[in-house]
């Protein structure tokens, strides 16, 4: 008996599978193709992208594109605080204690250095409030 490649057998079992099951949507998937307009060619090989080319340059970061559209509120809020202010900051499910370092009033958030490892982060007003103290 020859021997029989079992990934081969079962890929194409599957494949045969799929057509029958697809088989009355074959119209629609042909249209949908023809409406979107992109090639559906299957790709073999490595899933990773090439990395970035020097020659070429990279495109901006879509924060940088366009300025940020920040309210009046967020802008009045940061004025609230001052530098060297003890406060408290939620990030994610964490609420954390923290220094004021710096304000940025036009973009409305506040510049926070954490009391236990000293990192900083840039934090939205509406996320910080005063330790009660």
């Amino acid at each position: 008996m020859a021997k029989m490649d079992m990934s081969a057998v079962i890929r194409a079992i599957v494949a045969e599978e799929v057509k029958t099951q697809l088989a009355p949507y074959a119209d629609v998937l042909v249209d949908l193709q023809k409406l979107v307009g992109t090639d559906m060619t299957v790709r073999r090989g490595p899933g990773r992208p090439t990395a970035p080319r020097a020659d070429k340059p990279r495109r901006a970061a879509a924060r940088g594109d366009k300025p940020a559209l920040v309210s009046e509120a967020a802008k009045t809020e940061v004025l609230k605080y001052q530098e060297g202010q003890q406060v408290r900051y939620k990030q994610g499910r964490g609420e954390f204690e923290a220094i004021i370092v710096g304000i940025d009033a036009e973009m409305g958030m506040l510049k926070l250095e954490r009391t236990s490892d000293k990192k900083q982060v840039a934090r939205p007003a509406d996320k910080v409030y005063p330790v009660a103290g």
